[in-house]
């Protein structure tokens, strides 16, 4: 059956997967484990033994899918990985990298009623005992630190490159500005500007001061440090503090309270903003912020660098904001890690670009942001998998917020009361004691 036949089949969200670095949506994985058990029977007797020969981790079935105007390119380019011989890294949507071989042909299905959409089969055995199941919220902190380390690098290199011509070395220097200017430009519009303007103004003297050094080496250290430090004090501004053992008193200042998720939205923006200096054909689309109008797109290679690191720099500091916000839905937080893998995608898609020209150090980049995209997605899809669902629900006739809550909820009032206020909230409900025509969401 074709996989958008009816409206069961449509899927609340898929997970990213890859082998051999070309990547595609998981549905279902499924992985084997226990003993590789051997059963012995003997003619003539009513007997049979069981020889113990070990642990079996594996075959490992994935189902997915590639979608995009370009898919037959993607099924290829994964035509080519399947045929390819020798053990690869098998990105698991949940258990992340894993060292396989493909244990069986592997099938590509192209259907007439699913255009833009090639679906994947695969069967792969592991040839290292175990997976990297590993502390998924540590994983993505590391990560996204090596990220940024990798990011600083390639900053560092560009600007520090003594052979290249002082017009090229000037606008590799002016890029570092031009990432301070776009932070500064979202974060007037953000809603913590109060509290996040002095990062802002504290980075453009930074560069002020680092521009005026007169040694290379120096300058180019410094101008490579600006931009990962104000996305750190931008990601300290919203991130939840632990609480303190020793109260405050009663005349003490409280700080605003955490907003992880204005955070990730706001690095985001200027990640994207920064993304798309480099790729003019991008899209920008982010809820409640406007986009920064483009600007003269960069031509040398060094300022390319420079702008790359700025926004690798970014998403690594929205990578470790998304992992805290408390989401209170599965297609919340399957929606942010859509956005978020994006983005990380499309920097990959840069540093690999540019590894023509800085190959090791782009090498490194797309590395660290291949790593934290599969790190991201293991806890992710943790926190996906112990979140309600939002449902829809098409009450049979008129009746009030109530009168649904108690049917799903039960009897007891204190539940009634939240539920209805929950489904008046999420549906925007003039009134509690009508729901209006059309489904009704609701979070169960």
């Amino acid at each position: 059956m074709a996989l958008f036949d009816d409206i069961d089949g449509l899927l609340p969200g898929l997970m990213p997967a890859a082998w051999r670095g070309q990547s595609f949506w998981a549905i279902n994985v499924q992985h084997s484990v226990g003993r590789r058990i051997h059963q012995v029977l003997f003619p003539g007797l009513d007997l049979k033994t069981h020889d113990d020969t070990g642990p079996l981790d594996g075959p490992i079935r994935i189902s997915g899918l590639v979608i995009g105007d370009d898919y037959v390119q993607q099924a290829e380019a994964l035509h080519a990985a399947f045929r390819a011989p020798g053990p690869a890294t098998l990105i698991h949507p949940w258990r992340g990298p894993i060292r396989c071989v493909l244990f069986r042909p592997a099938s590509i299905e192209f259907d007439v009623k699913e255009l833009r959409v090639a679906r994947i089969d695969a069967e792969f055995d592991p040839v290292t005992a175990g997976g990297s199941i590993v502390a998924t919220l540590g994983a993505v902190l590391v990560a996204a630190g090596g990220l940024i380390d990798a990011a600083m690098s390639l900053a560092n290199l560009a600007l520090s490159a003594s052979p290249i011509a002082a017009a090229i070395q000037a606008r590799a220097i002016a890029a570092s500005g031009t990432a301070v200017a776009i932070a500064s430009s979202w974060a007037g519009q953000a809603p913590r500007a109060a509290q996040i303007l002095p990062a802002v103004a504290s980075a453009e003297a930074a560069i002020t001061s680092a521009v005026a050094l007169p040694a290379q080496g120096a300058r180019a250290a410094a101008l490579a440090a600006v931009p990962p430090a104000l996305f750190s004090a931008l990601s300290a501004a919203h991130r939840p503090q632990p609480a303190s053992g020793i109260g405050p008193g009663p005349q003490a200042i409280q700080p605003p309270p955490a907003d992880p998720r204005g955070g990730t939205t706001l690095l985001l923006a200027i990640a994207a903003d920064i993304g798309r200096r480099l790729r003019p054909a991008e899209p920008i689309a982010l809820s409640g912020l406007s986009p920064i109008a483009p600007a003269e797109l960069p031509t040398a290679v060094a300022e390319k660098a420079v702008l790359l690191a700025a926004e690798a720099g970014a998403l690594a500091e929205a990578a470790k904001l998304a992992v805290q916000i408390p989401f209170n839905s599965r297609q919340d937080a399957q929606a942010h890690a859509g956005g978020l893998d994006a983005s990380l995608r499309r920097a990959q898609t840069s540093a690999a670009d540019l590894a023509g020209s800085q190959a090791a150090p782009a090498a490194t980049l797309w590395r660290a942001l291949g790593e934290t995209r599969a790190k991201l997605a293991m806890d992710m899809s943790e926190a996906i998998g112990r979140l309600p669902s939002v449902q829809r629900i098409e009450p049979p006739g008129p009746a009030s917020a109530f009168v649904l809550a108690q049917h799903l909820v039960g009897d007891d009032p204190a539940a009634v009361i939240a539920f209805a206020g929950d489904i008046v909230r999420r549906n925007r409900l003039r009134h509690p004691a009508s729901l209006g025509p059309g489904p009704i969401e609701v979070l169960l």
